[in-house]
């Protein structure tokens, strides 16, 4: 596994803001205040992404995994979103199946500290790390991290792609290791983020930003685990490796966005790809063999063109045309 150095993070974070647009970083990367710079743009004449905050944003293919526990799967997050103690399942099968999804795909089951199984009353009941109020006020940040994230990477009009760029670049570039491990969407976004948190951030924020993506792991050629998203681009799935671009390009390039499954074998994921769906049994991803964006595999730089429609990428010290976004 390549660990990334802070000095270069912080460079690459200034010229984020060059790409996306102006912007101030707020805060130190050493200071342990944030794992995420948060940033404005105002340099753009389009209009800002309009955000409204989805709390059951899933990946299509886990909604019809969930089948028609995804009512129940939505009762627990409005239980958790209002600190309710227990919703009703059918059975164990059942809660088993949705607190799986809720670890893997929903970031504020991080304020659970016990979900059980009641035989009794046939019930998941839950147990909270913080009392209401505090709940509350961290319940009602959430999304407003994701705004600050959208102000910066996202315009008005975006299709899926372009989406997808702007906030693998901020992930890429603005984000820093606090030297814990085996954390999480809700660790990252509150100022703790290990190698997979690069990840769990790009994918929930895609989620938000209504690009479908699913979670998957991968192993190096050392068994280290590893996870990367693949995301579903105009009907074609693609792997993205926020962290892995780190070291390939500084955290300012594409070199790790929209690959093939090929193409990350290439990059030395070698011995396997497992869907996480939230249950303990390995599943395979769906296919990634679209090479549309093989191209992109040596570029070190890029920006958007002024509509947003095409991106201009630097290869070997060119810059040149690359797209449209939109096929």
């Amino acid at each position: 596994m390549i660990y990334m150095k802070k000095l270069a993070l912080l460079l690459a974070a200034v010229v984020v803001c060059s790409i996306l647009g102006g912007c101030q970083m707020e805060n130190d990367p050493g200071s342990g205040q944030s794992g995420i710079g948060s940033s404005s743009s105002e340099s753009s004449d389009l209009p800002a992404y309009e955000y409204n905050y989805n709390p059951y944003a899933l990946p299509s293919l886990i909604e019809e995994k969930l089948g028609d526990s995804l009512s129940v799967y939505k009762a627990a997050v409005d239980a958790i979103e209002s600190r309710g103690g227990s919703v009703p399942v059918k059975d164990e099968s059942e809660f088993q199946l949705v607190t799986g999804v809720l670890k893997e795909y929903y970031p504020p089951f991080a304020l659970v500290t016990a979900a059980e199984y009641s035989a009794s009353d046939a019930a998941m009941k839950f147990s909270y790390r913080y009392n209401g109020n505090v709940h509350a006020q961290k319940i009602s940040d959430y999304p407003a991290k994701f705004k600050s994230i959208f102000m910066l990477a996202l315009k008005e009009g975006d299709g899926e792609v372009a989406k997808a760029m702007g906030i693998y670049l901020y992930a890429t570039s603005s984000m820093f290791e606090s030297g814990r491990s085996n954390l999480t969407a809700w660790d990252a976004l509150n100022g703790e983020a290990d190698h997979n948190s690069y990840a769990e951030v790009l994918g929930a924020a895609l989620l938000q930003a209504g690009v479908d993506c699913l979670k998957v792991e991968t192993k190096g050629g050392d068994g280290t685990p590893h996870l990367m998203i693949l995301a579903k681009l105009e009907g074609s799935y693609y792997y993205m490796d926020p962290f892995g671009e780190t070291a390939l390009s500084d955290g300012t390039g594409l070199a790790a966005f929209g690959m093939t499954q090929e193409d990350c074998v290439k990059n030395g994921y070698l011995d396997s790809f497992t869907l996480k769906t939230g249950s303990s049994s390995g599943e395979v991803p769906p296919a990634a063999d679209d090479p549309r964006f093989s191209e992109l595999r040596l570029c070190a730089r890029w920006k958007f063109d002024e509509k947003r429609e095409n991106i201009i990428i630097t290869v070997d010290g060119v810059e040149r045309d690359w797209g449209p976004l939109v096929k």
